[in-house]
């Protein structure tokens, strides 16, 4: 079989973390019976619709080429804490929401996404892909509430000495759209790729596949066949996935949109990279299919075991001794702020957690001008009388006009009134 190299150019990280900062992730040693050669225990004593890989989902998203229609799948998802997602880039859309278990038209859970940060992000060479651009990468999505009953998977890694091993690689086709599960071999071919020589640490590397095309399989699906081969060129230190020869290979993920790569580390399943594709290139033969294998390199492991890390506790009522009064919440990784809740005062306070701590804290505070007190006659016959008021208070004064009832609310900020959400008058 022939292949062809695909050479990738990365950039440097492009996202800056909302909640989210650098931690430290800590994966143990590979402990596999027969390191490097052994078959993952995964495959073979798991079945793909077993809950113990629930922690791998599928994306669905709003139908973008018929609104208004059902919502179609975007690609695989793996839980990364109870509320946080790692997936590929080009995965998520607004309205995309995460379903759990291995039959997402059946789902045993169903939460909206949020909103979601890039972690890693790299371009495609131009010239290596005839002119076809697109976005690789992986994104840390955020989940409008955490999973139920599902363990979320740590961060693994992948080195050269794992050259040759199995790796089980789970996630979901079109056909049914059920969660398949299968394994694919590491290989490597001597040299350096771009990616590495530029970009060392983000360790998103391509290679691409001259496969059949796509329409001789019974149904095109999300994970196809793996009865091919691939390789990319690649740094002494790094590896490339391969797919697995043969008749009797399973459909696994050679992947679409962020098929998760497990394998057992210190006896526990872990998270060691994603799969994806994005192009499928015509030729006078077949079809060259790029496939994208993102490993963690040192900075981009980081910031994904960032989003999993330990929380801030929140402080409630926090002062400052300068009159202002601060309640913050509980967060992840990242900077927050809140705003000063003492009457009479204002200002904010921000900080940000790092690995469970609070530091950087940097508080504004300032006395806050009241609003002055009068009488406010309402055209429809009312007529109120209020007092001098605090910055930040609402207060709600009644009609005193004989004949006529009504009540007039509104909130002082900073020396103006405001209605609720104005300065708002009810009289009859």
């Amino acid at each position: 079989m022939s292949t062809k190299k695909l050479t990738l150019t990365c950039p440097t990280l492009g996202a800056v973390f909302t909640l989210l900062a650098l931690a430290a992730c800590s994966s143990g040693p590979n402990d596999e019976d027969g390191a490097g050669v052994a078959s993952d225990a995964i495959v073979g004593t798991i079945a793909a619709d077993s809950p113990a890989l629930d922690a791998v989902g599928q994306v669905y998203g709003p139908n973008v080429f018929a609104p208004g229609q059902p919502m179609l799948p975007y690609g695989s998802a793996t839980l990364i804490a109870p509320d946080r997602l790692l997936v590929a880039i080009g995965s998520l859309a607004p309205g995309a929401e995460f379903r759990v278990g291995p039959n997402p038209a059946s789902p045993s859970q169903t939460i909206p996404i949020v909103r979601w940060i890039r972690i890693v992000q790299s371009d495609v060479d131009t010239v290596s892909l005839r002119g076809l651009p697109g976005p690789q990468g992986a994104m840390v999505a955020y989940l409008a509430r955490p999973v139920v009953g599902v363990t979320p998977l740590p961060i693994g890694d992948l080195s050269r000495a794992d050259i040759g091993a199995r790796i089980s690689v789970v996630g979901y086709g079109n056909a049914g759209g059920a969660r398949q599960l299968g394994q694919m071999t590491l290989r490597a071919m001597p040299g350096d790729s771009a990616p590495r020589i530029l970009y060392p640490d983000v360790g998103a590397y391509a290679a691409d596949l001259k496969a059949t095309w796509m329409g001789s399989f019974p149904q095109e699906t999300i994970l196809e066949y793996a009865n091919h081969d691939w390789n990319a060129r690649l740094g002494s230190d790094d590896a490339v996935i391969g797919g697995v020869t043969g008749d009797t290979a399973p459909p696994i993920g050679t992947g679409y949109l962020g098929a998760a790569m497990v394998r057992r580390i210190g006896g526990r399943p872990h998270l060691v990279g994603l799969v994806s594709q994005h192009f499928g290139i015509a030729t006078s033969e077949n079809v060259v299919i790029p496939r994208w294998v993102f490993r963690f390199g040192p900075a981009a492991k980081e910031l994904v075991a960032a989003s999993a890390g330990p929380a801030c506790e929140g402080v409630t009522n926090w002062s400052n001794g300068r009159g202002c009064l601060y309640t913050a919440p509980t967060v992840l990784n990242g900077r927050t702020t809140a705003t000063n809740s003492a009457n009479g005062m204002k200002g904010t306070i921000s900080g940000t957690c790092v690995r469970g701590q609070w530091t950087d804290i940097v508080d504004t505070c300032e006395p806050a001008k009241s609003c002055p007190g009068g009488r406010y006659a309402s055209p429809k016959g009312c007529s109120y009388a209020y007092p001098e008021t605090l910055s930040g208070v609402s207060l709600q004064v009644n009609n005193d006009a004989p004949g006529r009832t009504g009540t007039l609310s509104g909130t002082c900020i900073d020396g103006t009134w405001r209605m609720d959400p104005s300065f708002d008058d009810t009289c009859r």
